[in-house]
């Protein structure tokens, strides 16, 4: 019969933070692929991504084509291999990187967010204040992204901290 391993608080301390060493790693492969991918690339590709079609994407909204998933991600990054679903995950992450990237220099711009699926597309949400903002041509007519006026929800009375309805 096997003898039980018991550990002591140090060595699962230990454990704990080689892991926690192996998920920052991790982590920082993956923003750097989202990185490489979504670096200098043109308008026409990122519309030609934007816009493609709910039968050439899956059930969560996110493109699925394998010819344009693989023109757009390595399959090898920095000795490591990408799948075909992480990779079509980096290349929705490098799309809102490069999307939101391109927003910050509208004027009343706040922020985009992925909303759930609608008629096949995993609809992107474009926040902004006051006046709605002209959204540059090449982002114009895309089913999948949508302007939403972003009001918070409570006001500040005072710099005390105090809160109006």
């Amino acid at each position: 019969m096997a003898k039980e391993k018991y550990y002591t608080l140090s060595e699962i301390n230990e454990q704990i933070e080689c892991r926690k060493g192996w998920e920052r790693r991790r982590y920082e492969w993956e923003m750097s692929l989202i990185d490489f991918v979504a670096r200098n690339v043109a308008d026409e590709p990122l519309r030609e991504t934007l816009a493609m079609p709910p039968s050439a994407r899956d059930e969560d909204g996110i493109v699925d084509d394998e010819m344009h998933v693989w023109g757009w991600v390595p399959c090898g990054y920095k000795g490591l291999e990408v799948t075909q679903e992480f990779a079509k995950e980096i290349l929705a992450d490098a799309t809102i990187a490069m999307l939101h990237e391109r927003l910050t220099k509208l004027k009343n711009y706040v922020g985009i967010y992925y909303g759930g699926v609608e008629d096949g597309y995993r609809r992107i949400y474009i926040n902004y204040v006051d006046e709605e903002p002209e959204l540059p041509d090449y982002l114009k007519d895309l089913p999948i992204l949508k302007l939403q006026k972003w009001e918070p929800l409570m006001q500040p009375k005072s710099n005390f901290g105090k809160w109006l309805k």
